[in-house]
């Protein structure tokens, strides 16, 4: 059996997300045939980085912000609905990337939960964006992250959430 050139792996990434009519591959972002991991835009306008093998997969993960929008709006309309909530940005120890999330804990328990969980060092503040109600905080974390570029992070709890800083 012969390898595939990288153009079948391309064209199979176009057709793919032409099929599912809700993204399109921006470039090949690196790697080599199967191998491969492309830059992928969603209709939303979010870029993310997917390798070929997942996202041609059965699984067919789709877009990270909008899969974030969904489970956050649910647990917000029901298990969390009756606590308040603030969107809280926190930054890499470097600089270069930044985490903005929603939060019904106290700020120092969920600085604590991060460093336990991201592989990098992050910075001892935490910036509160904005406070109110469940719902109007998941609109406004979603408004946050709508600019911003995925720092195309994975392997740990959390890594998704992680965006480039400009």
């Amino acid at each position: 059996m012969g390898y595939k050139p990288q153009a079948f792996y391309d064209k199979r990434m176009e057709t793919e997300c032409e099929s599912r009519g809700d993204c399109f591959v921006v470039s090949l972002a690196s790697g080599e045939a199967c191998k491969s991991r492309y830059k992928i835009r969603h209709v939303c306008g979010h870029e993310y980085e997917v390798a070929y093998s997942s996202f041609t997969s059965s699984i067919k993960p789709g877009c990270p912000a909008c899969r974030r929008s969904k489970w956050a709006r649910t647990f917000f309309k029901t298990v969390a609905k009756d606590k308040p909530a603030c969107v809280y940005r926190v930054l890499s120890a470097c600089g270069r990337y930044e985490k903005i999330g929603v939060s019904t804990w106290a700020l120092e328990q969920r600085l604590i939960r991060l460093r336990a969980a991201t592989p990098f060092e992050i910075s001892p503040e935490i910036e509160v964006l904005f406070q109110g109600s469940s719902e109007q905080v998941v609109d406004f974390e979603q408004k946050a992250l709508a600019s911003k570029v995925s720092a195309g992070f994975s392997g740990f709890c959390g890594a998704t959430e992680w965006c480039l800083t400009k």
